[in-house]
């Protein structure tokens, strides 16, 4: 018989699959719709194709966040996903789900800038 921790482990562990899943769809998608676009600006212009590279991980970040929190929220307090969700919408509303994007879209600045720098595209 499968104890609480254990079915939360797992059910924490599909909820971090299901946001990377959404996250790498997302990214993979707007990345080939603007890549032509991309590879139009001169390498010179690296911060303009950092900025494009920017904005397409933040929109991937973005829809792909809430997913993160719960999982979190789920490993620290033990909870179902099901438990969580309702937690964190009735004490915090909808931007519960959004706490600590701004700093992960900072990491994302410095993953676009980097990716620009050394010309992997």
């Amino acid at each position: 018989q499968m104890c609480i921790r254990d079915r939360v482990s797992t059910q924490s562990t599909w909820v971090s699959l299901a946001g990377v899943a959404l996250y790498q769809i997302i990214y993979t998608t707007l990345f080939q719709l603007l890549k032509k676009r991309l590879q139009q600006i001169p390498k010179a212009n690296w911060p303009m194709r950092a900025l494009i590279l920017e904005a397409i991980g933040i929109a991937a970040l973005l829809a792909s966040f809430p997913l993160d929190t719960i999982r979190r929220r789920m490993m620290v307090s033990g909870r179902s996903f099901t438990s969580t969700v309702k937690r964190i919408y009735k004490e915090e509303g909808i931007c519960g789900f959004f706490n600590g994007a701004i700093a992960a879209s900072i990491k994302g600045l410095v993953e676009a800038m980097t990716t620009v720098w050394f010309g992997w595209i």
